[in-house]
């Protein structure tokens, strides 16, 4: 204790409440393709699942034409019969 100086004072740069110092922090280089890369692969997530299917596939479509045109028909043979 008797070697400090009686009132101790912060170095120059650093800001008087001993905090980290204030001003816009050092520019970063641009970061390379790989690292880019390797970033965007960290980000995405390990098992993706599929994608859900939320659209009319042709199958089920032709299925639905089919049972329509087949009712169709049938009322019209019907209605012309009597």
């Amino acid at each position: 204790m008797a070697n400090l100086p009686p009132n101790p004072q912060p170095p120059q740069g650093a800001p008087p409440g001993g905090g980290p110092p204030k001003g816009p922090p050092p520019p970063q280089k641009p970061a390379s393709m790989a690292v880019f890369k390797r970033e965007l692969r960290r980000a995405t997530p390990r098992r993706a699942h599929e994608a859900e299917i939320n659209f009319l596939n042709i199958t089920a479509m032709l299925d639905m034409m089919t049972i329509i045109l087949v009712f169709i028909l049938k009322n019209m043979s019907a209605s012309s019969a009597s």
